[in-house]
């Protein structure tokens, strides 16, 4: 390591040989489990407007007047059932909730 680089600590700097990880290493946070990169996006079933069909505009969002388009990320297993969904830009107002739960109901074609 170069001299005027400190050193930090509690962080490693090199990885540990292979096979030597810790339980606790090598437990994943959800979000990182889905790393498959697709050259074609799953379609979803009955297009847009079936995820539409399920959002349930809160009851606060219209009090308070929020509008607009919240964007949902959503991890989709072999078999086209989305098993996690992330807000990626919200709105609030009980809007993200309801995004996530209408993408968390769909089902998706994939594609080969």
């Amino acid at each position: 390591m170069p001299k005027n680089i400190k050193k930090q600590p509690n962080i490693p700097q090199s990885l540990p040989p292979k096979g030597e990880l810790s339980k606790k290493e090598e437990e994943v946070p959800f979000e990182e489990q889905f790393l498959m990169v697709v050259e074609e996006m799953p379609e979803i079933i009955g297009r847009l407007e079936s995820i539409q069909r399920n959002v349930v505009y809160p009851e606060t969002a219209i009090r308070a007047g929020i509008e607009g388009t919240v964007y949902v990320m959503a991890f989709v297993d072999e078999n086209g059932n989305v098993v996690g969904a992330e807000v990626i830009k919200g709105i609030g107002g009980g809007c993200d909730e309801s995004a996530v739960s209408a993408v968390m109901k769909a089902k998706f074609k994939l594609k080969k």
